[in-house]
């Protein structure tokens, strides 16, 4: 973290875009997920220490009650619960569209009033603790694990995924998660074939996957526009579709050697999106974040 004007410190947080997949770890097993990281969706949250004084929080209404809480809590574990002061959250992330808007506004908080230095499990469990269900984004390889959402844990750590170049548009209006819902489908025998395509860098068994767990849990029905974006990526030769379980998010996957991007994004616009987002999934925007918190952490 770094002080702007000796006062404000600020912490720094960055999204995903959908789900690779997510659903029912068995019939009675915990919400998992394998998330699709996106460095181009950021949020920062700056703190103004007051000793003595009342926390209070501006920004984007649906993130700036969230982001108060979080904080709160990180200065109680920090033993600072005499500290108030404002803090101000900013970010790129509708709230609802599957991207992480909440568990961003959360950590970036924490990050703020505790200097960085909390562990990432540290981080996870305060993150868990204001909203239900919670990304696993606090951790510098956040799309190499199965995470337990609801409970803010990984379940298995996998390979790290291979570089996707990314075009995503929101499909319709926002979806918040609930934290109650168990309805998903059952995904738990997606996992070795994930891993096994992680390990392999195979693109397409990757791609695949993410479509298979998008079509077990209906988001066809749920998404008005996915079958046109998936017709649009297979003219593309995209490797397959990922999309936000809950939220809006659909996102094409397409190889860093793909020449098929710009044709994608035209026909894109031509649906109705002016600027569909375009990222990759290992940006060296994501990993000068990443490595700046890694070095807070131990400072």
């Amino acid at each position: 973290m770094r002080l702007r004007g000796g006062r404000g410190v600020i912490g720094r947080s960055s999204g995903h875009f959908g789900e690779i997949l997510q659903g029912r770890m068995g019939a009675a097993g915990p919400v998992a997920l394998t998330t699709l990281p996106c460095g181009a969706l950021r949020t920062q949250a700056v703190f103004w220490p007051v000793a003595g004084a009342p926390l209070l929080s501006g920004g984007k209404a649906a993130l700036a009650s969230l982001a108060r809480a979080a904080a709160a809590k990180a200065l109680r574990l920090t033993g600072r619960a005499g500290v108030g002061g404002r803090l101000y959250v900013r970010s790129d992330a509708a709230a609802g569209g599957g991207c992480g808007a909440s568990t961003m506004a959360a950590l970036a908080a924490i990050r703020a009033v505790s200097g960085g230095r909390l562990s990432s499990a540290a981080e996870a469990r305060l993150c868990l603790a204001v909203e239900g269900a919670s990304d696993p984004l606090m951790f510098d390889d956040p799309g190499a694990m199965i995470w337990a959402s609801r409970e803010g844990r990984a379940l298995q750590q996998l390979p790290s995924p291979p570089e996707f170049h990314v075009l995503g548009v929101l499909d319709g209006p926002g979806r918040p998660t609930d934290p109650t819902d168990s309805k998903f489908a059952d995904i738990s025998d997606l996992i070795a074939p994930l891993a096994a395509a992680f390990a392999a860098a195979d693109h397409v068994a990757v791609g695949e996957i993410a479509i298979e767990s998008a079509l077990r849990n209906r988001l066809n029905q749920h998404l008005p526009r996915f079958d046109h974006v998936r017709a649009i990526g297979r003219r593309a030769g995209a490797a397959g579709l990922a999309a936000a379980h809950t939220g809006s998010a659909l996102a094409l996957l397409f190889t860093p050697a793909a020449d098929g991007i710009e044709p994608a994004r035209r026909e894109l616009q031509a649906l109705g999106w002016p600027a569909p987002i375009l990222f990759s999934t290992t940006s060296r925007q994501r990993r000068r974040f990443q490595a700046g918190a890694a070095a807070e952490r131990g400072r």
